[in-house]
């Protein structure tokens, strides 16, 4: 039997050997079940390797029957987060296919598996066109699902016209889908939203409800991309409206109606569309007030469904420029939400009455009392919303019941909300108390009830309010003494702390103070008190004492009690007792202060009571001086958006746009004032023994300045070793971050954002996040707190399509041990699409880091960093390694099993993987280490702030500006002033054109506002100002990108500091305005904008000063380069023959005959035999001198820039890329090219002025900012050669800051210097307006030696003449202009062009009524005595200190220097005189008669 049954096993063996039945693959739901029964994550992998096997298996054999259900559990294996990418072509064929099982599935894949990256993704676009037109709705639909899904700009411009098309057809259900694919395509390509605007309008005609739907969807997204589509579809308000009626006011409709509501999530889509039209446009606004005024009454609002549609009525009310009922009625119904049952409407409410409270505050008055019920609500979320809404609401006609309201609120309120409502509280009382001892009473009982829970900044304003009034500090010191003896004062530290204070500073007036009544005003019966010193030292000792006070607290008490020592002159052997045993402290802060107070009492006595006095009153600024109005008057409120939003509007705003949060702390300059005022603040921060307060973050806005001046420690050097990190396990740091159920934690994204994104086995990643939502920077440190030094540091990163990542080269590819020092690395995203990202999700034990464009799915937009195969690992804690290598594509596609490893232009995969090797992108980095740099907006505060004092404090420096052009701009407006023989139509080489530029803004302000003359001065300055920080934010942006964020930086800091930019950008010059266009060409230029360079270049040169077309040679060269002679000569031609057509025509009527200004000037100074040396000449070093005192150290390192840049260029070889990018070399060269030709020009000419150098003045300093990074890079270069890398960081920084600081130092002194010794001209004339209040008369105000410096008639009252008397001035002087308009076209007479003296300029002096003159002594001549000897005959005034050049210290005029400067310079008086009487009997003055 044995031998039958042996046989038989050995034959069925050979049966199966030999025929081998293909096998049927698992169905999905067993392979699922197989996963769920996996115990641990090694059965897992197990499980999905195996059927990964398998599925690859049967797709090498192509296998078509089971291909279908292999790709579904290929899908759940993606889902899952293990690879999947080796099923895309199969996919591809499924689509392909002609069953519509196949091709659901297909597309689903294709829709997961697919991005624009990779090369299947092309391989579709035949096959949804096709199934476009496939005549099975259903499958179109499936096509335009996908493409909607994964369309790329090539698949848009493609199957664009099959959109179209389907948008048109009878089918509905094609119509609605092929509309939100016209939405994606249109967000992804919007050129193509002119082809989707005519079919757009009929969508919203469309009977079906789905079809309009989309059609409002698709509408909307256009007024939002386009606003000249939102005026176009403006002009449908009407037809909206009436649709919009015929809904509510339809009958019931089983297929719409839910809960009685037709239709509401049309309603809902048509309210949103309508705000979107509605906003800032009252006609469009007035069409729609009725329906929204019926719909808001007419709706049931008991139900969710209708609450939704009231909340978006409300919403569109407040947002369109609706009728002031209409904001009652929507006030109203908020007011109604916060009584339903419902916390989620509660809280909805309440979110909107804040943000409502600053538009109608009286309105939302009327729910006072409901919003007060709110304070009690279970619900934490809502008792929050409801106490910023009730600060919110006090006034100073309330401020009382409120009070009341919110102390009963802080009594029983959670901990976490004491701190903000105790500092609101000051808030509150600071700005609406209604006298001092009711304020003191409500702080009092604040601290009182917020324990332990208040902020910092409360306790120091409180004791500074208390030490501001003086007759409430007797009281106040009562009331706190009592606050003392409380058994439990230590559970009420920040009370104590202030007591203590009072105590120190007012004990003595305890034992004279009256009786005391705690809880003030109210409160009915006071109490006698007997207080001694000796009770008042013994509750100062038991706090100091007591084991339970803060560290804090006893220093408050120990100076109390010190102080007491000059105040209870028995009580001091006592003290003196008390401070024994704390000069042995565990505390060194009290331990110190208990030495020195001990060595006080060794001292003689009145040196004690000198130290120890009464501190002086220090004036506090209000606590909310930045306020919006509470009916009355103003309080500060938190946003609504500065708390997480619970309902996910942030991302979705009603305006159509996401605003994200504005960050906690400012990143300009002007910010930093804003980010001190932390009593806005409302975070807690954690004491060390456990108790929270009040406190700003670390650094705040300082930073800022700070990196500025690349000083910032955080961005280089650590200043102390940061504690080793805690070991923890996979599994518990993996509890904070599920990748797949997506419970992540998230962290806004502000400026200066530091967190820690991995930490494990002494490796800690932290990431630094700056910048805007629009373009965040990313610093990477890695610190290695192991025993041995980590190698081979790579990193890994990848972004979604609509981003753009750049990731530069790490420090150093070694980690040093022991923590100390990281590596840093800089990652930069942009955001082109300007797609909001709203959040920065991350993971403290894995090395993912998430920002999310969309809160709602991770899916729809992140930033990745990981391993390459941490997707698949995450919610295992896997121990793979993150590593990135520098990339500029927008995505690395990591697949196969094992870590990548990286070379210099491939990615190798293991021989598993089925891609072989990947080509990459390498990025050349524009700098190593710092990338910071002030954004744009930053910038422009900055410069805006630098001009502004430049309008008001920035004197007239040049006679030709103010004779040349402000008084030609003062005929024109006012038909008088003065006419130089520039202006004679002889001549005609200045350009009316130029002053009519700068008259027309003027004279629209004056038909509008009717402004004095004088301010119209300040306000055409003003105008130059702004215009100039336009053009100076445009260069530095395209500086910062072409350059890089180092040379940009100091570009921004000569900017800001410089003298010379300081003088000339509000100058009225032709060589200012010539400044200008010439920092913008060469903006346009590094932005590769050809032809806006070219048309800045001509504008420069043919409306400002012609001889400016020098700097755009190098410009020329470059496109005459790149796109040849036709291109540019077709440029320059088109632009400046239109631009000198406009020149001649406005000259030619002005000056009644064919005239170019601009050629005239040229053959002046060209060809004339007596050009500008009559005017004076200079020797050669005159713009060295004043290039020096304009730019000081920038000026030299531009001048030596063309030596530098070749050198640098030359000696770095290759890695001259990591010096500045390769296209910005070429700018440099272009930029030295045209300082070389400048400079040559003008030192060739022997008449120099400071003016001509003002068109240079952007490019010397880019110049000088470009040859300062070179220093600082070699010099970092080759220091790390010699010392340790942390040391040479170090030394850089300390020359930085060294050269930065000197420049800085010098140029606010220059400023300060020419703004002090040279003002007094304009001031002095300024005292004119006063004189002629009383003076009906005409008058004559005459200058002699001074007429140069008059600033223009726009400083002359009315009936005012400017009048010229014999000086030693022998030259031509400007004459009046005839009447106006005679005087453009007429030839003057005595006008000539040689510099003549004519003799008709002059009067007598006894025809003037007032005299402007400088006054020195011993400076006088027969045609230029001292006036103000001659009292008889004239009265001073007012006069002002003015310079006395001659006799001043070259040095100390040039630059201030405090004390020094006063010593070392000689001044004279600029006076205005008036004359006392008629000068019958004075002798005439020779030559004036």
């Amino acid at each position: 039997m044995e031998t039958l049954q042996n046989i038989r096993t050995q034959i069925q063996d050979v049966m199966q050997n030999a025929i081998k039945l293909p096998m049927t693959p698992i169905r999905l739901r067993d392979l699922i079940r197989q996963v769920r029964a996996a115990r641990t994550a090694a059965d897992e992998r197990a499980v999905v390797n195996k059927e990964c096997a398998d599925i690859r298996a049967n797709f090498r054999e192509e296998d078509v029957t089971w291909r279908c259900r292999n790709v579904a559990k290929l899908l759940y294996i993606h889902m899952l987060g293990y690879p999947a990418h080796f099923g895309q072509l199969e996919c591809l064929k499924l689509v392909a296919s002609h069953r519509f099982t196949d091709k659901r599935i297909g597309y689903l894949g294709a829709m997961l598996l697919l991005d624009e990256q990779t090369e299947v993704h092309l391989l579709i676009t035949n096959c949804i066109k096709n199934d476009l037109n496939n005549t099975n709705q259903y499958i179109a639909g499936l096509a335009l699902c996908a493409l909607g899904e994964i369309c790329s700009a090539e698949m848009c411009r493609d199957l664009v016209g099959e959109i179209e098309k389907l948008l048109k057809s009878s089918n509905s259900y094609l119509r609605k889908k092929a509309a939100l694919c016209a939405v994606r395509m249109i967000q992804k390509v919007p050129s193509l939203m002119d082809q989707f605007m005519p079919v757009t309008r009929s969508l919203l005609a469309e009977k079906n409800h789905a079809v309009q739907i989309t059609g409002m969807v698709l509408m909307r997204q256009m007024c939002e991309m386009n606003t000249e589509t939102l005026g176009s579809f403006r002009k449908l308000v009407p037809n909206i409206v009436r649709t919009f009626r015929a809904l509510i006011m339809a009958g019931y409709n089983p297929d719409h109606d839910v809960s009685g509501i037709s239709d509401p999530f049309l309603q809902v889509k048509m309210l949103d569309l309508l705000t979107v039209l509605g906003r800032n446009d009252a006609e469009a606004s007035d069409m729609m007030n009725d329906i929204l005024a019926q719909v808001a009454t007419n709706t049931d609002g008991s139900k969710n469904v209708g609450g939704a549609v009231l909340y978006e009525t409300v919403l569109a009310i407040m947002d369109i420029k609706s009728e002031s009922g209409l904001r009652v009625l929507a006030v109203n119904i908020l007011g109604r939400f916060l009584m339903n049952q419902d916390r989620n409407i509660r809280y909805v409410a309440l979110n909107t009455l804040l943000k409502t409270v600053q538009i109608d505050n009286m309105a939302v008055q009327r729910h006072r009392s409901t919003v007060l019920e709110c304070l009690k609500d279970p619900d934490v979320s809502i008792r929050k919303r409801a106490m910023e809404l009730s600060f919110a609401l006090v006034n100073a006609t309330n401020v009382k019941a409120m009070a009341k309201e919110l102390l009963a609120f802080l009594e029983t309120a959670d901990n976490e909300f004491k701190a903000p409502c105790s500092s609101n509280l000051f808030i509150t009382c600071e700005r609406y108390a209604p006298n001092r001892r009711w304020q003191i009473d409500t702080m009092i009982k604040a601290l009182n009830l917020s324990g332990n829970y208040v902020s910092d900044h409360v306790v120091a304003n409180i004791i500074q309010l208390i030490g501001e009034y003086a007759e409430e500090q007797a009281y106040a010191v009562r009331e706190l003494f009592q606050c003392v003896q409380d058994p439990n004062f230590d559970t009420k530290q920040p009370l104590v702390q202030v007591a203590c204070w009072s105590l120190g500073e007012f004990g003595d007036l305890l034992l004279s103070a009256g009786p005391s009544s705690f809880g003030g005003e109210d409160h009915q019966q006071q109490q006698p008190m007997n207080i001694s010193e000796h009770s008042v030292v013994d509750a100062l000792e038991n706090i100091i004492k007591n084991k339970h006070s803060w560290v804090s607290t006893r220093e408050y008490a120990l100076n109390a009690v010190m102080k007491l020592s000059t105040r209870f002159t028995e009580m001091t052997s006592r003290i003196e007792q008390i401070l024994a045993p704390l000069t042995a402290n565990v505390s060194i802060e009290i331990q110190q202060r208990a030495v020195e107070y001990s060595s006080l009492f060794e001292r003689p006595q009145q040196f004690r009571y000198g130290i120890l006095e009464r501190m002086p009153i220090v004036k506090r600024g209000t606590a909310a001086d930045s306020t919006f109005m509470n009916g009355e008057e103003g309080l500060t409120v938190p946003h609504a958006d500065d708390t997480d939003d619970l309902l996910g509007y942030h991302g979705d705003k009603r305006d159509g746009t996401s605003k994200p949060r504005a960050p906690k702390h400012s990143d300009s300059l002007l910010g930093i004032l804003d980010d001190m005022s932390i009593l806005a603040s409302d975070t807690p921060v954690i004491h060390e023994n456990g108790h929270a307060h009040q406190g700003s973050s670390a650094g705040g806005g300082m930073t800022d300045l700070l990196d500025l001046l690349d000083m910032n420690p955080a961005s280089s050097v650590p200043k102390a070793r940061p504690a080793a990190p805690a070991n923890t396990s996979a599994t518990s740091a993996m509890a904070d971050f599920d990748f797949l159920n997506g419970n992540t934690s998230n962290t806004p994204v502000s400026a200066g954002t530091t967190f820690t994104a991995f930490e494990k086995n002494g490796l800690r990643i932290d990431f630094t996040v700056n910048g805007s939502p629009e373009s965040l920077d990313v610093t990477i440190n890695a610190w290695n707190f192991s025993p041995e030094e980590m190698s081979d540091f790579v990193f890994q990163a990848a972004v979604p399509k609509v981003l753009q990542l750049q990731l530069f080269p790490p420090s150093s590819s070694t980690i040093p041990a022991h923590g100390l020092s990281p590596v840093v690395q800089q990652m930069k995203i942009a955001n082109p699409s300007h797609t909001p990202i709203s959040y920065l999700s991350y993971a403290g034990a894995s090395s993912l880091i998430a920002i999310c464009t969309d809160c709602r799915s991770l899916r729809s937009g992140y930033l990745l960093i990981m391993s390459s195969k941490a997707a698949s690992r995450q919610r295992h804690g896997s121990r793979r390694r993150a590593n990135v290598t520098p990339l500029t594509g927008n995505a690395i596609d990591i697949g196969g099993g094992g870590d990548a490893t990286i070379s210099t232009n491939r990615i190798a995969e293991p021989p598993s993987s089925p891609v072989k090797e990947r080509k990459v992108l390498t990025y050349q980095p524009s700098h190593w280490k710092f990338t910071w740099t002030p954004e744009i907006r930053t910038a422009f505060k900055l410069l805006l702030s630098a001009r502004l004092c430049s309008v008001v404090w920035s004197h007239i420096t040049d006679c030709d500006e103010t004779f040349n052009y402000w008084e030609p701009l003062h005929y024109v407006l006012y038909h008088s002033g003065f006419q130089t023989w520039e202006y004679s139509p002889v001549f005609a080489i200045r350009s009316y054109a130029y002053i009519l530029l700068h008259a027309l803004p003027l004279k629209l302000y004056d038909l509008l506002f009717h402004p004095d003359r004088l301010l119209m001065f300040y306000i055409l300055r003003l105008l130059f100002g702004f215009t100039s920080v336009c053009a100076e934010c445009y260069f530095y942006n395209a500086v910062r990108r072409k350059f890089g964020p180092g040379v940009a930086r100091f570009l921004l800091l000569v900017h800001l500091f410089s003298p010379g930019f300081f003088i000339s950008t509000t100058a009225f010059l032709p060589s200012t305005f010539s400044m200008t266009m010439t920092t913008l060409a060469y903006a346009f230029w590094f932005s590769d904008k050809d032809v806006l360079a070219v048309a800045s270049i001509a504008t420069s040169a043919l409306l400002g000063w012609p001889f400016a077309a020098v700097f755009g040679i190098p410009i020329a060269l470059d496109i005459l380069y790149r796109r040849g002679l036709l291109t540019f000569t077709s440029q320059a031609v088109a632009v400046g023959a239109s631009l000198s057509a406009l020149i001649i025509s406005i000259d030619s009527s002005y000056y009644n005959k064919l005239v170019f200004p601009t050629l005239n000037i040229v053959l002046y100074n060209v060809i004339s035999g007596h050009g500008p040396e009559l005017y004076g000449t200079e020797p050669w070093y005159f713009y060295i001198l004043n290039g020096f005192l304009n730019f000081n150290l920038v000026f030299f390192l531009a001048l030596l820039s063309p030596l530098v840049a070749g050198l640098s260029y030359g000696l770095w070889g290759p890695q001259r890329i990591f010096v500045l990018p390769p296209r910005a070399w070429i700018y440099l060269a272009g930029t030295c090219l045209s300082l070389v030709i400048w400079l040559a020009i003008l030192l060739s000419t022997p008449h120099k002025e400071e003016r001509f150098l003002f068109p240079a003045y952007s490019l010397l300093a880019l110049a000088g900012a470009s040859v300062v990074e070179m220093i600082f890079k070699a010099s970092q270069y080759f220091l790390e050669k010699f010392i340790e890398r942390p040391t040479a960081l170090k030394i850089v920084v300390i020359m930085s800051s060294i050269i930065l600081g000197t420049f800085t130092l010098l140029g606010v002194s220059r400023m300060f210097s020419l703004s002090t010794f040279y003002e007094a001209p304009m001031n002095v004339y300024v005292k004119l307006h006063p004189e002629a209040l009383n003076r009906t008369s005409p008058a004559n105000v005459c200058v002699g030696k001074e007429w140069h410096r008059f600033p223009s008639s726009f400083f002359l009252p009315d009936n005012f003449r400017l009048q010229f008397i014999r000086s030693d001035f022998k030259g031509i002087l400007p004459k009046a202009f005839e009447p106006y308009p005679f005087g453009l076209s007429a030839n003057p007479s005595e006008m000539n062009d040689e510099n003549r003296e004519e003799p008709g300029r002059y009067v007598d002096a006894c025809s003037c009524d007032y005299l402007v003159d400088l006054d020195i002594p011993g400076k006088e001549s027969d045609l230029e005595p001292r006036f103000v000897q001659k009292k008889s005959d004239w009265k001073m005034i007012h006069k002002e200190k003015f310079l006395d050049a001659e006799h001043s210290h070259r040095l100390y005029r040039a630059f201030y220097v405090p004390f020094l400067s006063e010593n070392y310079c000689a001044f004279g008086n600029y006076v205005l005189l008036k004359r006392r009487r008629p000068c019958t009997n004075e002798p005439p003055v020779p030559g004036n008669l």
